[in-house]
């Protein structure tokens, strides 16, 4: 557990430090059933912070963050599924406001994903979905990513 206390330390610090300067976040963390499992460097940081720099930031009112680590078995091999969920303006409300992305938190950790997936039989899996409220309206994003436990980094 050390190792979620300090993952819930850094993200604490991260969500005040986001707050100074004038966003209303409310982060949820589920785990479930993990053990200690190696992720790829800056996974949940680099989810967390495009859904306050891109999802929450460009919204009005107050923003929710869901994070969500739990084990999941896909046919024979044990995994970890880390979901980022977030309640913002979606990736292509985002898009069209623009402001000061780069664009590239998500294309290396994409990157990295794929160097570590040609060394491993089994691979990591990412998958992002567009949420949408019942009128079907953008309604935020959720980033899911599948670790085999086994994964090599």
């Amino acid at each position: 557990m050390e190792f979620f206390n300090a993952l819930s330390d850094w993200l604490w610090t991260y969500v005040v430090i986001t707050m100074l300067v004038g966003c209303a976040i409310y982060f949820t963390w589920n785990l479930r059933g993990v053990q200690f499992t190696m992720l790829p460097t800056m996974l949940l940081h680099t989810y967390c912070q495009n859904a306050v720099k891109h999802g929450i930031a460009n919204k009005r009112g107050d923003g929710n963050v869901s994070v969500s680590i739990c084990h999941q078995k896909r046919g024979e091999t044990d995994g970890v599924l880390v979901k980022v969920s977030d309640d913002g303006v979606g990736r292509v409300e985002a898009a069209h406001i623009g402001g000061s992305s780069t664009k590239q938190g998500l294309k290396i950790l994409q990157q990295q994903i794929e160097l570590y997936n040609r060394v491993n039989r089994t691979q990591i899996v990412q998958h992002v979905t567009d949420l949408t409220d019942a009128e079907g309206h953008p309604a935020g994003t959720c980033f899911e990513i599948w670790v085999p436990t086994e994964f090599k980094f």
